[in-house]
């Protein structure tokens, strides 16, 4: 009877271990608001953050959920969707992101954490919740993020992490980027799983991803270019750096 009652307990421990890792301790949503063009904005209105203490998913509930063509004078531009929301998955244990980009490619790399410094005498109510403001850098931008000591989780919207508490609400330093918040519920019923996001092509890292791209386009531009149509595709680098995506570099 004694050793069943070990048995049981080690199972019921498993058990328990397990679900903290992988069932979320609340949900926060966000409205994200960017100023960098038409392929981001298309990401843009509600977004919803599940978390726990080891891990957390975002997710872009407004966006695209299938693919979509738009005509912009003599060009076909393709709007790229994923009904799972372009998910990012974040696992502070191993320090490692899952970043789907699209419906069948998940860039996975290793998480940089944003150095911060919590600025003194501030002080902001947020829902139910007293915040503290800090500013910091992540990904190359500026930011600045109200947190809660009140729920000490390290998570935030999109890839923003790494203060003392639950990030409520950020905005970029340049305005082109925001996070407000919507609605925060660490109910019992708000509780999912969190899991690593599936998609056909898998890379190991952004530039791993890039050469890949690269290739893809120079067999493809090969290809045409072999085509006795009277059709040429040339391709140069950009001299101008434009500012659209989250990540300046």
């Amino acid at each position: 009877m004694r050793a069943l009652f070990l048995i049981l307990s080690s199972v019921f421990t498993f058990i328990t271990a397990f679900c903290q890792d992988t069932i979320s301790l609340g949900k926060i949503e966000y409205i994200r608001e960017t100023n960098l063009g038409q392929s981001i904005k298309r990401m843009d209105g509600l977004t919803t953050l599940y978390f726990n203490k080891s891990s957390s998913i975002f997710i872009h509930n407004d966006a695209p959920q299938k693919d979509e063509f738009e005509e912009i004078g003599m060009r076909i531009n393709k709007i790229h969707g994923d009904k799972d929301g372009f998910p990012i998955y974040i696992d502070n244990t191993k320090q490692k992101f899952y970043n789907k980009n699209s419906k069948d490619v998940i860039i996975i790399d290793t998480l940089i954490n944003p150095q911060w410094n919590i600025i003194q005498d501030t002080l902001k109510k947020i829902g139910d919740y007293n915040c503290l403001l800090a500013k910091g850098v992540s990904y190359g931008r500026n930011y600045y993020a109200w947190f809660t000591p009140s729920l000490p989780i390290n998570a935030g919207p999109y890839k923003l992490r790494g203060l003392p508490g639950l990030i409520l609400e950020t905005s970029s330093e340049d305005g082109k980027v925001k996070f407000t918040f919507k609605k925060l519920d660490t109910s019992k019923e708000s509780g999912t799983y969190i899991s690593v996001p599936t998609a056909e092509y898998i890379y190991h890292g952004r530039e791993e991803y890039q050469k890949k791209q690269k290739e893809k386009f120079d067999k493809w531009k090969k290809y045409i270019n072999s085509q006795d149509n009277g059709t040429t595709i040339n391709s140069k680098k950009s001299t101008t750096k434009k500012d659209i995506t989250i990540e300046k570099w």
